[in-house]
């Protein structure tokens, strides 16, 4: 079982917490929000935090200074790991300011699942396997003259769960088209039931599914879209400019 991670999270805006929200909403994980440097300062005076993610530029504080204060020796968290979220503009040159091995720069125009996974590592907290995304998708699913609308979450590469009140039976396939997010190209593909969720343990009614068949070109943009590699914007694929960040542990 995961021991508790204290997070202390420095953020003005919500749009950015709410990004970050899939990851604090972790059971293992305890968040407590800040909205400026000099409060954040106080609250790390005593309590010590197994990482601090501050958003930058903060509101009262230029960041040298934070920095600097925060490695006070009569603060708890003189040798916490700080991630720092930035406009993507900001990321690199950021990055350039700051000499220290416990300070990460991340742009938060990336993927949730990007931040997701470098925020658990900084924590030393294991990912699952395949890295599942924790983000709905859009999803036809086809079976016999049925076709229907679902949603679905926990995707991976190697599979997802699909929301859906009318489930097919355990080992039978299902045709499935989804779009990844901001990518208007559609992926078609077959899957296979491999599960139905528990009424009685789980909140979400569906069946899990493996991928059984997948277009070379879908499952590579799947893959890419899981890994953090791949951003969509204004319905054009772009790279991920990942040059600039610590390789992952």
């Amino acid at each position: 079982m995961e021991s508790t991670k204290k997070i202390l999270a420095i953020m003005t805006q919500d749009p950015v917490f709410e990004k970050m929200e899939p990851i604090f909403k972790r059971a293992s994980m305890e968040v407590t929000r800040a909205t400026s440097g000099t409060r954040s300062l106080i609250l790390a005076t005593n309590v010590r935090y197994d990482l601090i993610v501050a958003e930058y530029p903060l509101p009262d504080l230029s960041i040298v200074d934070f920095l600097e204060i925060l490695q006070s020796p009569t603060l708890a968290n003189a040798h916490s790991p700080v991630v720092l979220l930035t406009k993507d503009d900001y990321a690199e040159d950021l990055g350039a300011q700051i000499d220290s091995e416990r300070v990460e720069v991340l742009p938060i125009g990336g993927s949730t699942e990007a931040l997701q996974r470098r925020v658990a590592a900084s924590l030393g907290v294991a990912q699952r396997k395949a890295d599942r995304l924790l983000v709905q998708l859009q999803l036809a699913v086809e079976t016999g003259n049925l076709l229907r609308a679902c949603q679905t979450s926990n995707v991976s590469e190697s599979g997802m769960l699909i929301h859906t009140s009318r489930r097919a039976p355990v080992g039978s396939e299902v045709e499935v088209t989804f779009h990844l997010p901001g990518d208007p190209r559609p992926i078609d593909g077959v899957v296979k039931v491999v599960r139905h969720t528990s009424p009685g343990t789980e909140k979400t009614q569906g069946m899990g599914v493996t991928f059984v068949r997948l277009p070379e070109g879908g499952r590579e943009r799947l893959r890419d879209y899981v890994q953090g590699r791949m951003v969509f914007r204004d319905e054009e694929v772009l790279p991920l400019n990942l040059e600039h960040l610590p390789a992952t542990p």
